[in-house]
């Protein structure tokens, strides 16, 4: 309903076509799943948290550092979503004093969602109007984590909101890392794929041929990355979660 009140207001995305009907239906498909990734990411100390204070850092550089005309007000309202995350973060981290709960997830996820529509990745001057989806390379991990555990939820037959163990941290943590070495590494994922997009930025100031070069590099590399550790991933089966000695919180905020 939020969502759909934004767009009527005229936050919507453009993408390519002359209908606005097919935009606004898009921004109000992107603020649900930006919302509800956040929510579901919320499943350990400092994992949503962490991975909405890289993305905002990331959009941030990339709205102020924009060439001919940066974006101001949205890179701002990036930083200090950075900085209001750094400071919950200290009070977040594993043991963790105080909880993000589906306020502040709900919050991350549609702020994010809001000012990733209201800020240009695409302008005339670009050669490629494929940078126009920047924010998924940036948000590739939440997206891929909201995709994967609600495709396996539905294979299944249960509904797309039932907790399980499903989400990437668990089965990083059923591979034998902790939880705190489990958040670290969805972390660094993040910061690979939102970095990547930022290379492919800078890149373009390169000649064509090393940029080429410079952006298969850092591609190749990042897509190694992911599928290594999906491939993994995938086939380590719920059973093989160990019981955590303490109590585990789920993506709805409810004790385990």
């Amino acid at each position: 309903l939020m969502a759909s009140i934004v767009v009527a207001a005229g936050v919507r995305a453009t993408v390519f076509v002359q209908n606005p009907w097919i935009g606004a239906v898009l921004s109000v498909g992107w603020f649900v799943v930006l919302v509800n990734s956040f929510n579901f990411l919320d499943n350990m100390d400092g994992l949503s948290g962490g991975i909405a204070l890289i993305v905002s850092t990331i959009f941030a550089v990339m709205m102020l550092t924009k060439a001919g005309q940066p974006h101001w007000f949205v890179g701002g309202f990036f930083l200090v979503v950075s900085g209001s995350v750094m400071g919950f973060l200290f009070h977040n981290w594993s043991p963790a004093r105080i909880f993000m709960g589906d306020a502040g997830s709900y919050f991350l996820g549609f702020s994010i969602a809001c000012m990733t529509i209201l800020g240009t990745f695409y302008s005339p001057s670009d050669a490629n109007p494929h940078v126009a989806l920047a924010p998924l390379c940036v948000m590739a991990v939440p997206l891929y984590d909201i995709c994967s555990v609600v495709l396996i939820r539905l294979l299944e037959g249960r509904s797309p909101f039932q907790p399980d163990k499903r989400h990437f941290s668990h089965r990083l943590v059923a591979l034998g890392l902790t939880k705190v070495q489990a958040v670290l590494t969805v972390h660094l994922t993040t910061l690979t794929t939102g970095l990547t997009r930022s290379h492919g930025q800078a890149a373009r100031c390169l000649p064509p041929t090393a940029a080429v070069k410079s952006a298969r590099c850092v591609e190749d590399k990042t897509a190694g990355l992911l599928v290594d550790s999906v491939s993994d991933i995938v086939d380590v089966p719920v059973s093989a979660v160990r019981p955590a000695p303490d109590l585990e919180r789920d993506e709805h905020g409810l004790i385990e």
